[in-house]
């Protein structure tokens, strides 16, 4: 829910216009960019035996939800610094992007052969 209304939450409740189209993107760049590298990080320790897929895909979803709650405990401290505001959010989406290379991926370790 949080990836939906981001923009609508920086107008309407923190009264800070978006006319910046780099600062509303912020988060979503990040999301994107862990969520790929994560996922790569991810194959390569599973391929050279470091770790199980299973463990794997345990360890980018704890990540993701402890980074996600960081985020948001940083955001309802924070105030109206909207600085800060829009680096929780960059947090919280970032760290969604290591549970969406955790998560998108279990139906392929399901049924591989039906992927």
């Amino acid at each position: 829910m949080i990836c939906f209304h981001i923009v609508e939450y920086f107008i309407e409740e923190r009264n800070f216009p978006l006319q910046n189209g780099l600062m509303s993107s912020f988060p979503y760049i990040l999301q994107s960019a862990v969520g790929c590298l994560g996922g790569f990080i991810s194959d390569e320790a599973i391929k050279k035996g470091l770790v199980t897929p299973i463990f794997a895909r345990k360890l980018c979803n704890m990540l993701g939800c402890l980074g996600s709650i960081t985020g948001l405990v940083i955001s309802s401290v924070a105030g109206c610094d909207i600085t800060v505001q829009i680096a929780s959010f960059g947090i919280t989406m970032t760290a969604g992007g290591l549970w969406y290379c955790s998560y998108m991926i279990t139906y392929l370790d399901i049924s591989p052969e039906y992927a």
